[in-house]
């Protein structure tokens, strides 16, 4: 299965693809209607757990002082983020060549972006000027790393990483479940 993260669209998120969905779903509805609707609800509520975890290891204070509500300003408000997971299905899918996902979204939209910005400042930044971070971006990111929230391997801060302990437990239920409705259409859905 293929996944991507996302966090240019105000969410910070984990999205699972892979073909053996569209050749389910186009089956589903075909051998008994609704079954599509009961299939994405089952794989829902199945992943609640794994999105529960990783919202777990998000902060519920805020990481750094300035970041608090009412006192910090738009975007760098700190407010712990609620998840979602959500299926989107043949043409519903939200990204190019994209054919079915699952997502689990944590969305932190402005004036409590922080999260978003949090998980992976100091990452890529260029700075407005195409040197590299600003002498404040650097100041953010050591803070950070003194409360006790450095850059893991690889990407991310608080969800990213963690979603690596979390992937191959995601996987297996999203695998599991589609044999189980793949037997249930009667076909062997490749995989």
């Amino acid at each position: 299965m293929a996944e991507s993260f996302r966090t240019d669209t105000g969410l910070v998120g984990i999205t699972v693809s892979d073909e053996s969905f569209r050749e389910l779903v186009k089956e589903l509805d075909r051998v008994e209607p609704g079954l599509r609707v009961v299939f994405q609800k089952e794989l829902k509520d199945s992943l609640e757990p794994v999105k529960k975890s990783l919202l777990g290891k998000v902060p519920g204070q805020p990481p750094l002082s300035g970041m608090a509500p009412g006192v910090g300003r738009s975007p760098y408000i700190w407010k712990k983020p609620k998840g979602i997971v959500r299926t989107t299905f043949a043409a519903r899918a939200k990204e190019p060549g994209m054919v079915g996902a699952v997502s689990i979204e944590f969305s932190d939209r402005r004036p409590n972006a922080a999260l978003s910005i949090l998980e992976l400042a100091g990452t890529a930044n260029k700075g407005a000027d195409g040197s590299g971070m600003t002498q404040r971006g650097m100041n953010m990111v050591k803070g950070l790393s003194t409360a006790g929230y450095p850059l893991r391997s690889g990407p991310g801060r608080f969800i990213l990483p963690n979603w690596k302990g979390e992937q191959g437990r995601a996987f297996d239920i999203a695998g599991k479940l589609l044999e189980k409705y793949a037997a249930r259409v009667g076909r062997r859905i490749s995989g």
